[in-house]
């Protein structure tokens, strides 16, 4: 199925140039003369894009603000639902341009937010599970849980987690030598629902004692 999609884009380039070292191997960037555009000095931005694929996810949090219009062209009606997943994957690359061109506010935030979601598991483990010793992340949005005073393996750590304490966590030897004894945390959720996470883990740990 192919439908044709309009979608709110941003600007392809930053300041004049193109960001992308890969577009020798783009070869629909040189197909619909982008690069004769951008020669002009156009760089895109307040522009909508349209989109001939497989059809969209029109549902998705993500770009249902986003949707102006579209057309199935081969049932002839207005039902874009993507059947094959590839025209959703295509329109996230046009909303993942517009994230690293223009989402600099939203991601100001979103490190902040992460910032006190870190900053609330470390004070938690060491005011209340002081056998548990985070380690403060120095990038992305995972956190190290230092297990090991609960002097249990990796299977037993990984079991504790899920059946005692009700939170899936990842088992740190999975990633390799060193990971022993240590949990990783996924904590680019709510603030609300870390809390529920770490009084759960307060609670299990507490059995041991």
């Amino acid at each position: 199925m192919l439908a044709s999609l309009i979608l709110a884009s941003a600007s392809l380039v930053v300041e004049g140039s193109l960001n992308d070292t890969s577009v020798a191997q783009q070869w629909g960037w040189y197909r619909i003369k982008a690069d004769q555009a951008l020669d002009t000095g156009y760089e895109g931005a307040g522009v909508v894009v349209a989109l001939l694929d497989t059809g969209i996810d029109a549902g998705h949090p993500d770009l249902a603000a986003n949707i102006i219009s579209g057309w199935n062209f081969i049932d002839n009606n207005s039902n874009v639902t993507d059947v094959d997943g590839h025209g959703t994957m295509v329109a996230g690359i046009v909303a993942s341009v517009a994230a690293y061109t223009e989402g600099k506010k939203w991601l100001d935030s979103l490190m902040e937010y992460l910032d006190r979601n870190s900053a609330y598991i470390i004070d938690y483990c060491r005011e209340q599970i002081p056998e548990i010793i985070p380690v403060r992340p120095e990038a992305t949005y995972m956190i190290w849980l230092d297990c090991r005073k609960l002097v249990m393996s990796g299977k037993e750590l990984g079991e504790f987690f899920v059946s005692k304490a009700g939170v899936g966590l990842s088992e740190g030897s999975s990633f390799g030598p060193g990971g022993e004894g240590f949990m990783r945390m996924n904590m680019a959720t709510t603030l609300s629902k870390v809390k529920q996470a770490m009084d759960q883990i307060r609670i299990a740990v507490e059995t041991l004692r």
